[in-house]
């Protein structure tokens, strides 16, 4: 994902569950995901992995990943 969308896309979905964003960091791997990241905020660092939402997408395996490991 481009740094604009980091921006403009990801930080409102991941805001609801974080609390205001101070910074995002993007990994340096992630080969999986269109996007890994370290997310720092006032509720502390979380780790994020984002795909787009398509058709043959790699979606479905990041859902049965969250199955696992909730």
């Amino acid at each position: 994902m481009d740094t604009d969308l980091l921006g403009s896309a990801i930080q409102p979905v991941i805001r609801e569950h974080t609390g205001p964003v101070a910074e995002i960091r993007r990994t340096a791997h992630g080969a999986s995901s269109d996007l890994t990241a370290i997310v720092e905020c006032e509720n502390g660092p979380f780790f994020i992995k984002a795909v787009r939402n398509r058709p043959g997408g790699r979606r479905d395996s990041l859902i049965r990943e969250r199955a696992t490991c909730s």
